[in-house]
């Protein structure tokens, strides 16, 4: 994908930490370093396609305890990683996180997650230290009152460009080709997303990601009238819009629909 210049994102990107990635006190100070290099490693690659990103976590990164007393600083110690550190010193870090507008709870291991929760919120995605095998895949599943939801997730660099798509369209201006319907809400579909099949509502202040088959918010929030509504609408278009998906997923513009 094109570097685009950092003029064409309205709003930078937002990366959440998975705070349950900084746990592996049982490793050795060595493999913890390789966990860390290749975090970063991540970081860069993500950097290079959004050089507007901001890491969040409940603490800056230096400050992040890995357990057993190694912090990432002491980790990173010595001249071999002076372009490290000056690469994390360079980011914009946002600590600690807001969770004033958090409205889903993430469990997993027993343990809450904020991280997760403020990616799947925000409808942009979650980075992890790849310190358990847990974390190496490109989504991470969530159940949320009993609705399974899947939350983008970078752990690799081949995260990033499966990924591409998210990285390159959250924030830049939804173009007028992506509109489906125009009435007392905006609905949007974009070509080559991923599965599921979806739309993106906008209403006022509110947005959300809507599941076009099961009906689901798989992101954002809308108030509750305005919810009843679309999920109304989609469901009396569910034929066209399905189609619509299909168009999308080959790299057409949708069709609008006038009802």
């Amino acid at each position: 994908m094109p570097l685009l210049p950092a003029s064409s994102f309205m709003r930078p990107f937002p990366l959440y930490l998975n705070e349950l990635s900084l746990s592996f006190e049982n490793l050795h100070p060595a493999e913890k370093l390789d966990v860390v290099l290749r975090f970063i490693n991540t970081l860069k690659e993500v950097k290079l396609k959004r050089p507007d990103i901001e890491l969040h976590n409940s603490l800056s990164l230096y400050e992040c305890d890995l357990g057993s007393g190694d912090y990432l600083r002491t980790l990173l110690g010595g001249n071999n990683y002076v372009d490290h550190w000056r690469f994390i010193k360079a980011l914009t870090q946002k600590a600690p996180w807001d969770v004033s507008s958090l409205t889903v709870n993430i469990v997993l291991n027993g343990q809450q997650v904020i991280g997760l929760a403020l990616a799947l919120e925000s409808r942009s995605a979650a980075i992890s230290l790849p310190s358990a095998q847990e974390w190496g895949n490109s989504e991470i599943s969530v159940t949320i009152v009993d609705t399974e939801k899947l939350v983008p997730h970078l752990s690799a660099p081949e995260h990033v460009i499966h990924w591409n798509d998210l990285l390159r369209d959250f924030g830049v201006v939804a173009p007028a080709s992506s509109v489906v319907f125009h009435g007392d809400f905006i609905v949007r579909m974009y070509q080559r997303e991923h599965n599921p099949p979806h739309v993106h509502i906008e209403c006022a202040d509110h947005a959300a990601t809507i599941d076009i088959r099961k009906f689901d918010t798989l992101g954002g929030k809308l108030p509750p009238h305005v919810s009843i509504g679309v999920v109304n609408w989609i469901k009396q278009n569910q034929l066209e819009l399905l189609k619509n998906w299909e168009r999308c997923r080959a790299g057409a513009y949708p069709i609008t629909i006038n009802n």
